[in-house]
Order: C-alpha cells, then structure tokens, then sequence
C-alpha cells in the first residue's frame, strides 16, 4: 500500500472525516419537492434512521410537494396542512418550524450518528432546510456523492467552503488567500469563477471574479510550484461560486459540474427541450411511480418518457454521467464505485416493465423520435420505452396493446386491428387507466401562439372523450388556457428557460 503524503492526509482529516454544508441549488417551484427527496435519501441509505418520507400516507395529494409557498397551493389544496412529515426520534417526534411563505422548513436532526460498517464517514443530512433559491443541509463528502446521484430536482449541488464579510478588495483578497484551496483544488484543474452580488460595497461581479482569480492562482503556485502549467494539457473544469450581499461573501465550490438535468443520456434534443428536472417535479406531482403505462402524448425530446422510464426502473437521476465531484483531491473512486454499484443492484428488470407498465413516446417529428430511439438503443435499461409516430389526437389508448411479448402500438385511427391479438388469436385488452402527460408547443417551438387556444380546446376534447379515468398532466404557458381542460384542477407554478409555466394535474 502506498504511504499517504502530508496532504493526503490534511485532506482526509478536513475535508473527508468532517461533514460540511451544502447547498442544492434549485429552480422556482421544485424546492419543496427537493427537500422531501433529500429527506426520503437521508433513510434510504441510513435505514436505521426513522422512516422521514411516508407522503402517499402523510400527503395524499403529491402535486403540494411542488409548491414553495402556501399562497401558491390552489384552492383544491386547502385544509391539507401536512405537507412536511414529522420526524420521529426515539419518543420524541420532531416538528420541523415553518415560518411564513415556508421559505425556512427546518428539521434539527435527520441521523448524525450512523456510520457505514464499511468504515466511511457517517451519513448526516442534518439541519435540512429550504431556504431562498433551494435547499441547504448538512452532510459529509459521501452525502454529497449521494445527493448528485440520487436527487431528481436540483439543478447543482454546491459545498459551502467560507463565509466572511468584506467591504473592500483588500480584505476580500486577505479572506480568500486564507483558504486553503488546495484542499478543494487538484492541480491542472481549470477553473471557472461565478460571481453575484446585491447590496455590497463590492458590486462588480467581473472585478471580484478577477480578484479571486489572482489571489487563488497565486495561492496554488505558491502550494504547489509549477502545477500550474499542467492546466492547459489536463481535462475538467470547476466552478467556484461566490455570492456577495450586504457585504457578506460566501465561497462555494459546484459539486456537479453540468447542471443535473442534463441526466448524460441525450445527445440531440429539438427547440426548447423541457428540462429533465421539470419533467420529474411534474411526475412527481402526478404521482407516478411506475406501476401504470405512461403515454408522453407530445414527447418531442422525450424529457417526460425518459425520466419516467428512470423512475419505473428505479435508475437513479445521476446513474449514466459524471459529476466535478470525481475531480476533487478528495475523491476516493472505491466509495463511488461501491455506491454505484448498490445503485445498480436496486434496479429493476426492464422485461418485466415492458410487459406491465410500458412508456409510450409519441410525436408526429420523425427526426426527434429517431434521436430518442438511438438514446434507447444506446442504453438498454430504457427500453421500456416505445417511440410512436403519431398525432396525440389519433392515439387510442383502448387500442395500445401490452402482449405478453412487449407492447403492440398500433394505436392511431384508422390503422385497422392488426397486432391487437396474440398469435393463438385471442385479444388482449387495452389501457383503460395510466397517466398522460402533454407538453404542447409554445414560445420557440409554435412560432406563432394565434392557434394555441385552438390546440388547448382540443386537448381538453381529447382527454375527456378518449382518457376517463386516467391521471393527466398539461403544460400550459397562460393560466387563462386552463379553461379549456376537463376536470378539477391542481395547479403547480414553475420556472423554464426564464418562462413561468404552469402544470395542470387532472383527475380524469
């Protein structure tokens, strides 16, 4: 075994051994949904901690997990107060505090004293609370591993390192050359500076970003001669954030590196792709969780079909990319690769998804199937998903066959009833529930919204003539489309690409 050096060990003493705090970044409207993930992951890899996510008992109506402020919840919400589940200790049970707007939900202590039998750090998620624009908690590195991994909502996930107060450049440059960025930093890393400030003395964010750059970049050469030199041979990129109010800095470092909802699976998306993470906030609403046949009616890209095969076959979010994380002097690539490796033990066999809970991708652009069928075909543990070519309004669920073989799609009108029997002749039955999710065009991708109360009244046609008892969700950019749709409403506000959007969640 070889002999760790100096900084080898500083490093596993400060930064592996302690746990620190983190910061997952989230986009408006997810936050709440983040935090129930971040407490559901804190018992699903600390069984010995209590049960702290039991929404389907707790909150039966799972589309109030995507609400960040009371205000927001629609009125077929009201008197269901429960949304964040209590938090048992022994005999005590722990309430977290709300304070108005839920802007912080805190819970005191999640499980701080599990440690693995395998010798690594101990799994803390604790002091998990929303604060404005996500969620912070407490964790050790490995926690951190866990977040990226298995967190579905968060756009990032950032490791505070400091927090200082400076109302000028001099002390700004003395408070980060007290970091000890080799800590964090590997040599030949190339790195990126985010900067935002508000209410500071300090209000250039390229000034301060300059600044941190000199005073970073000298402090490694300083550590470590000319490692320096390496970065234009070696790979990788990290980001360092720094955000600045009322003369108060805090320096993070970007844990993810790509935003999460680039899940490492698309290769080629079409005009305005809905984000992965909006897609699993609005599954989550609906409920999904794999045990009915989805139908992503207007898949384009295919955000909805994907993340739902994901979910179905228990894949974590984070399963097929890479994260900065593995570029930190601190990385150990046996506890990734061991945490990885029971991520793939959980997954379910794609077979018996197919044969029971199909996802069905439909859309009338041959070119963005083709690209989410190469994306199938690239990873087999999605297969359960079926690319259609078709218009949504032709679709027939009664007639979208699950054999025993897979599934027969032959589903549009007029496309007559072969493959709708087995091969001794006997018809199998058609879907007569599941979930539909619509994300009809708009913005960038109608050009011209002159029809669009067009497409949303045909939408609510189709869904009441062709999908009773089904659970629905549409995207609607304009609440004043929602008249169009059938049926009592529960409505989430959300964030993309600068839009606010709304998701209709129908009961059918």
């Amino acid at each position: 075994m070889t002999k760790k050096t100096a900084l080898e060990k500083r490093i596993k003493r400060r930064i592996t051994a302690r746990t620190h705090r983190f910061f997952a970044v989230c986009s408006p409207g997810l936050k709440r949904l983040c935090y129930t993930e971040i407490v559901a992951l804190a018992q699903k890899i600390n069984p010995d901690s209590s049960s702290l996510l039991q929404d389907k008992k707790i909150n039966p109506d799972n589309s109030s997990l995507l609400q960040d402020n009371e205000s927001m919840i629609p009125s077929v919400l009201e008197g269901n107060e429960s949304i964040i589940p209590s938090v048992s200790q022994g005999n005590e049970s722990i309430i977290p505090s709300v304070s108005q707007g839920n802007e912080s939900i805190t819970v005191t202590s999640v499980s701080n004293t599990s440690v693995s039998s395998h010798g690594l750090s101990p799994l803390a998620f604790e002091d998990i609370a929303i604060i404005p624009g996500g969620v912070e908690f407490t964790g050790s590195v490995r926690d951190c591993y866990a977040a990226n991994l298995y967190l579905g909502s968060p756009s990032r996930i950032l490791m505070r390192i400091a927090k200082f107060r400076a109302e000028n450049f001099r002390t700004l440059e003395k408070k980060l050359g007290e970091i000890e960025w080799e800590l964090y930093l590997r040599p030949g890393i190339s790195v990126k500076y985010e900067v935002s400030t508000a209410s500071s003395r300090l209000y250039h964010s390229d000034a301060v970003a300059q600044r941190a750059q000199q005073v970073i970049e000298a402090y490694l050469q300083n550590q470590c001669g000319n490692c320096l030199d390496a970065r234009k041979h070696a790979g990788g990129m990290q980001n360092i954030m720094i955000r600045g109010e009322d003369d108060l800095f805090e320096i993070s470092i970007d844990s993810s590196g790509e935003l999460l909802h680039k899940r490492g699976l698309k290769e080629n998306v079409g005009a305005a792709p809905l984000r992965e993470t909006i897609a699993f906030g609005i599954l989550s609403a609906m409920g999904y969780s794999g045990d009915l046949p989805l139908i992503d009616g207007m898949c384009g890209s295919g955000s909805f079909a994907l993340e739902a095969a994901m979910i179905a076959c228990n894949i974590p979010p984070g399963f097929f990319r890479k994260f900065a994380f593995e570029q930190w002097p601190c990385f150990t690539i046996g506890t990734w690769n061991h945490m990885k490796k029971n991520a793939r033990k959980n997954i379910v066999d794609q077979t018996s998804i197919t044969s029971r809970s199909p996802v069905f991708a439909v859309d009338t652009d041959g070119t963005l199937l083709s690209f989410l069928q190469k994306t199938i075909d690239n990873y087999p543990l999605l297969s359960s998903i079926k690319t259609i070519k078709s218009d949504f309004f032709d679709l027939v669920p009664k007639e979208m066959i699950i054999t025993g073989q897979g599934v027969s799609a032959n589903s549009a009108r007029g496309m007559g009833k072969a493959g709708m029997n087995n091969s001794d002749g006997r018809r199998k039955a058609g879907l007569n529930k599941g979930f539909v999710v619509l994300n009809p065009p708009y913005g960038k991708r109608i050009g011209n919204n002159s029809n669009i109360d067009q497409i949303y009244a045909d939408i609510g046609n189709k869904l009441e003539a062709d999908f009773r008892g089904w659970c629905a969700a549409v995207i609607v950019p304009d609440k004043r489309l929602l008249g169009h749709l059938p049926g009592n409403k529960s409505l989430v506000a959300l964030f993309h690409g600068g839009l606010e959007i709304h998701a209709a969640i129908i009961q059918l």
